[in-house]
Order: structure tokens, then sequence, then C-alpha cells
């Protein structure tokens, strides 16, 4: 196959279907328990608590919508048009979209803990589409301390033919830990329970009651009667009255202690099984027992999304990201995320309060709150200014009132001036005509006076520069 400067120039063509289904089961793994059940993700699926999960994870995580961002020389992010492999992933042309691509990514995570994708591009390096891989079609190795991937005898490049999500990491492994092979026991203890009551109450596994007859019966006479017995309180005639001849008696079988708890395996189970993959009970239809996930079902949501959804979420968004910046023509500072948002937003009076206060503080607009609940943004742009907390005021009104505050205290430092040269003036002129002529005589350094010949009246009045004792100017 040719290459050139690194760049393949022609399309790989790998057979996903060669592989049989026998050589697919040996290749996925069974996981042997001690009660004797095999475990596989296919056997596990059969659990309605597993496969309440599992579909719950994928459709929540396969539903968020993906954006694009690049962070500028402030560290700001500033959005970016999201790549065409990322909405459209198994190509232009397909029935399928992001949508179903990631749903099969986290199913192929939560079941085999590994997760595979097997990348088209052109000549130029660009992704053309992806495909999602049965991790038991891929084959890993390492050599000189690299990663080796192998499909049907194909050997693929990290990253740029092939890119590995690992679920759970075990040091020194490349592989990632499959749940089911974490909790092979407690699946297979749950597995046993529920096959047990299939056949309790499918084939009567164990009978309802004995019919006990004086004397020997011969086998003919066993038979007969139990025909007629059949016959009298069959399904049709469940509830009739029961007549026996020959004085045999019936006796009702009651079930063990140890085989009443079956349905107590069963309820456990739907709990362990929901410990193991970090989902609250109440989301999956178990409505039992207390909970330590929150006093709220919004609380509990939170927590969900949180501690449960957001790893799964950062996986995705670095291996996107990391195939983004493998393309030509783009840099480290680009990276794909995926919105969280609605799944953290709470209660509506907890996100109510959250934008009084996002938007009292100016860290968000009335316009972006409003378009968050799909509203459209207020008339002549008035939504779009921040606020502050002083009196909600708009961002920059601070410098505003600030300049007034300022002219404020100049103007009251003009008056006091004013006063106390008036009284000055008044208390030279209370002592001799003399000291009034001169404290008249001192100009005024901030109203000098003006040669009427030469220069025009100022807009401003001047203080009067002859002064009676009592204050008021004199001709």
């Amino acid at each position: 196959m040719s290459r050139l400067l690194g760049v393949r120039s022609e399309q790989r063509q790998i057979d996903l279907d060669s592989f049989t289904e026998p050589i697919r089961s040996l290749l996925v793994g069974s996981y042997d328990t001690q009660i004797g059940m095999k475990v596989t993700p296919e056997t596990a699926l059969r659990l309605s608590t597993v496969y309440a999960c599992v579909n719950l994870i994928s459709s929540t995580i396969s539903t968020l919508p993906a954006t694009a961002h690049r962070r500028d020389a402030s560290n700001q992010r500033r959005a970016e048009r999201v790549p065409m492999w990322v909405e459209e992933p198994f190509g232009p042309l397909a029935s399928s979209g992001q949508i179903e691509f990631r749903a099969q990514t986290m199913v192929s995570l939560l079941l085999h803990g590994n997760a595979y994708w097997l990348i088209q591009r052109n000549s130029r390096g660009l992704i053309q589409s992806m495909t999602v891989v049965d991790p038991g079609l891929v084959s890993l190795s390492a050599q000189k301390g690299q990663r080796v991937y192998r499909i049907a005898g194909e050997t693929l490049r990290p990253t740029w033919d092939l890119e590995h999500l690992v679920g759970i990491p075990m040091p020194g492994e490349h592989y990632g830990l499959s749940p089911i092979r974490a909790a092979a026991q407690a699946i297979g203890v749950t597995l046993a329970a529920q096959s047990f009551g299939a056949r309790f109450f499918g084939n009567s596994a164990m009978p309802s009651g004995i019919i006990e007859a004086q004397g020997r019966l011969t086998t003919e006479a066993a038979r007969q009667l139990m025909e007629r017995w059949r016959a009298a309180h069959g399904r049709d005639n469940t509830g009739g009255v029961a007549v026996l001849s020959e004085g045999a008696t019936f006796k009702r079988i009651s079930l063990s202690p140890e085989e009443a708890q079956f349905l107590a395996v069963r309820q456990f189970g739907v709990a362990d099984i929901a410990r193991l993959y970090l989902v609250p009970p109440h989301l999956i239809g178990d409505a039992t027992g207390s909970t330590s996930w929150g006093s709220g079902l919004a609380e509990q949501n939170i927590g969900f999304a949180q501690h449960c959804l957001r790893p799964w979420v950062s996986r995705l968004e670095a291996a996107m990201t990391r195939l983004a910046r493998s393309e030509p023509d783009r840099t480290r500072d680009f990276e794909i995320r995926l919105q969280m948002g609605d799944l953290l937003r709470g209660s509506p009076t907890e996100r109510s309060q959250a934008a009084i206060q996002l938007v009292q503080y100016g860290i968000r607009t009335p316009d972006e709150i409003r378009a968050e609940d799909d509203l459209p943004p207020h008339p002549e742009g008035i939504g779009s200014v921040p606020y502050v907390p002083l009196n909600m005021g708009p961002l920059g009104s601070n410098n505003e009132r600030a300049e007034g505050q300022a002219a404020e205290q100049e103007w009251k430092a003009e008056i006091a001036r004013l006063e106390a040269l008036i009284l000055a003036q008044q208390a030279a002129a209370a002592g001799s005509p003399e000291a009034m002529d001169e404290v008249d005589e001192k100009p005024d350094p901030e109203y000098p006076p003006y040669d009427e010949d030469k220069e025009t009246p100022p807009l401003e009045p001047r203080i009067p520069q002859r002064r009676c004792a009592c204050g008021v100017g004199r001709a």
C-alpha cells in the first residue's frame, strides 16, 4: 500500500464481515463464574438492568450537541465550525448520523471497555468517514514501545487509521477493563436467578404439591390418577374443587427459605449493576429503598451527569479533539466539546435564581439567558447589554457615576472656597476701608481681572472686585 509523506493516497478497505460468529465469540471473550454461568457482553444484555443502564448512558450522551472552539492569545474560546465528520461520521450519504455513531461507541465502551473508530481519509489527510468496529475484531500488540493494531491482518496506525478509546485503563495494559468482566460474578448470580425464575414459572421445575395414595399403586393406576387430576384441575379449570378417591390426599409443597430468596437476589442484582455503572436506581425504574444521590430528583439527576456521564463525555471529547488536530491546517488550540449545560441546569427554581445572579453580576446578558430557553431576544438590543449590581445599571455606568461624583466634589469645594473668600472680605471690611481695599486689590486666582478693552468678558460670572462690608458689590 503506497503512502506519500505520511499521507495515504488510497482508501483502505477491510472486510469486517469476514469473521464467522464462532470465531467472533472467541475473540470477544466469555467469563466463567463460580456459579457456573458463562458471562459475555451479549448474555449480560439479557438482564434488564444492564440493558437499562447501557441504554440510558448511551442515549443521553449520543444526543448532546457538539461544538468546536479555538483558544486565542488571551485564552478565550472562540466558536468555530464543527468538522463535517463530527456531524456525519458515516459519510454524507449515510442514513445514520452522529447520534447512532456515538451510541455505538458508548455501547462498545460500556460492554467491552474499549471502542475503535476505523478512519477513512482522502489524499490530503482529511477525514472522510468513520466506522465503529466491533472490539472482538481488533488485535492489539506492542512493538518497540508502540501500539500496533490489526484488523483482518491489516496493520493500522493509531490516530491516523484507527482511534482507540479506552474505558478504565489498567496499569501496564493497553486495553480498557470491561465492566462486564469486572462484575462477572455479580452478573452471573443475577443471570442464574433469572434463569431459575424462568424455569420455575415456565416449566414447573418444582411441583406445587403431591398426591398420596394408600397402598401401592401400579404404574398404570398412577398414570390414570395423574391424568384425571390434570383433566379436572388443568390451566382451564383453575380454582376448581378437587375430588380424590381411594383414600388419596393432596399435600402442597412450600418453598424452602433459600428458594424463596431468589426474588431478593434479583432485587439486590438491580442495585449491584446500577452501582457498577454509577446510575441512580430511580433512573432505571428501581424506586425501592433510600438513595444517597441527593434529597431531590434534580440533585440526583445532576449527580448522575457529574459522576457518571462527565467521565465518558471527556473521553469522547479528547478522542474527537485528537482526530481534529491530526488534520492539516488545524492547530493545537482547536478543541471539540459536547455541551452538558441542559443536564446541569437543575430545577426551574434553581435555574431562575442562577440566571438572576448571572445577570446581576454582568456574567451573562438577558438575551443570552433567553436564548437558553429558545426565547427571542429583547427588541432594539436592550437585552444585549450586560448589567452590574449597582441599581441594575448598564455595564460601564460605574465610570459615568464616578465622573459625576468627582464633579459633585469639585462643585462643593468651589462653594466652600467662595464662602471662605466672602467671609474674609467681610472681616477685612469691618476693620478699615484700607483693609477692604487691600483685600480687593488681591486678584482671585480662579477669576483673574480682565481688561475690557483687550479681552472679552468671561462666560461665567466673576466675583466683584469691590465689595462693601455687607458683601454686596458697589459701583
